[in-house]
C-alpha cells in the first residue's frame, strides 16, 4: 500500500503549487522489479509497477503545464535496504549484470540529478539502473 499510494499522494501534494509555477521536475524511485518481477516478490513487484505506471499517467496529464514525470527503476544497489542480503545474492546480481557489479547509490542519484535538470525534454519514462541486469 505504501510503496503505490505513496507515490500518488506524493504527487497529488506537489503537482498544485508546480502548476501554479508552470514548472516542476518529478523523480519516482520505484525498482527494477516493476518490469522484472520474481514469484517471491509479486506483491512489492505489483506495487513497484503502480508507482511506475501512475508516474506515465501524471505526465501525460500535467505536460501542459511544464510539469515532468519520470521514473527511475534501480536494481540491486547498495543500500540499507540490502543489508540482509548474502554474500550469494551479490554474487548473483553481479555475475548477470554485464558492467560487473552492484549498484552505488551514487548510480540513481546521477541519473536522478540528470531528470531533474530545467530544460530537459523527456517526460513519462522509465530509467532502468542496473548495470544492465534487467537484459538477460
Amino acid at each position: 500500500k505504501v510503496h503505490a499510494l505513496g507515490h500518488y499522494n506524493m504527487n497529488r501534494a506537489v503537482v498544485p503549487n508546480m502548476a501554479k509555477n508552470q514548472f516542476g521536475r518529478v523523480v519516482c524511485v520505484t525498482s527494477i522489479l516493476a518490469i522484472t518481477a520474481t514469484y517471491d516478490s509479486a506483491a512489492y513487484s505489483a506495487s513497484k509497477g503502480a508507482a511506475t505506471t501512475q508516474c506515465r499517467a501524471f505526465a501525460r496529464k500535467y505536460g501542459k503545464d511544464n510539469i515532468t514525470f519520470n521514473a527511475v527503476l534501480p536494481g540491486m544497489t547498495m543500500s540499507p535496504m540490502k543489508d540482509d542480503a548474502t554474500k550469494e545474492e551479490y554474487e548473483y546480481v553481479k555475475a548477470f549484470t554485464p558492467l560487473g557489479r552492484v549498484g552505488d547509490p551514487i548510480d540513481v542519484a546521477r541519473v536522478a540529478l540528470f531528470l531533474a535538470q530545467e530544460n530537459l525534454f523527456v517526460t513519462g519514462q522509465s530509467w532502468i539502473v542496473s548495470g544492465g541486469f534487467d537484459i538477460f
